[in-house]
């Protein structure tokens, strides 16, 4: 529906064009500006993955121990580590519109981790059989590829929004 509209508006007017393309614009930064994360929280949860991720890291003895409903802790760590990782990656990203629905959906993805890991081993633990390990695999490896891409991605643009704003000030004293 929404190519014919396109196609409409290039055949009658050049200026619908505009207004369709502007619309289209719109209605991604406003998907995208749902997830309100003030700017103190950003740092709060990135405090939240170092905390969630430490014992993980470490091999900590009691990643095994039963939470609510049968859940490792272990389990409720690493689904904490990508919720509050990827949350942060979101508020950090600024105002590149790529940027925003990558993280938007890589917010999503961590989001449905573990109920997608319980749902694809049929159990809390997360034991897999052989056919279904790869499907986790491959999904936990590319919400984790696109965290650690995206952190990247950041981290880059701000060493460069810093250097701009150095050379700003220096060029204008």
């Amino acid at each position: 529906m929404a190519k014919i509209q396109w196609q409409n508006s290039v055949a009658v007017h050049g200026q619908r064009k505009i207004q369709w393309l502007s619309t289209v614009r719109m209605s991604v930064i406003l998907l995208c500006n749902q997830f309100y994360i003030p700017r103190n929280m950003q740092y709060l949860l990135i405090l939240l993955a170092f905390l969630c991720a430490t014992p993980l890291v470490i091999g900590a003895s009691s990643l095994g121990s039963e939470l609510m409903l049968g859940i490792p802790m272990g389990n409720f760590l690493a689904a904490g580590l990508f919720v509050s990782w990827s949350s942060a990656l979101y508020r950090a990203c600024g105002t590149p519109l790529g940027l925003l629905v990558v993280s938007r959906i890589s917010l999503i993805f961590a989001i449905s981790w573990l109920p997608v890991s319980i749902a694809l081993s049929g159990n809390p633990y997360l034991q897999f059989s052989d056919d279904t390990i790869l499907w986790w695999l491959g999904y936990t490896g590319m919400l984790t590829t696109a965290l650690l891409v995206l952190s990247l991605i950041v981290l880059i643009q701000s060493v460069r929004q810093k250097i701009r704003s150095k050379a700003e000030k220096d060029a204008s004293q």
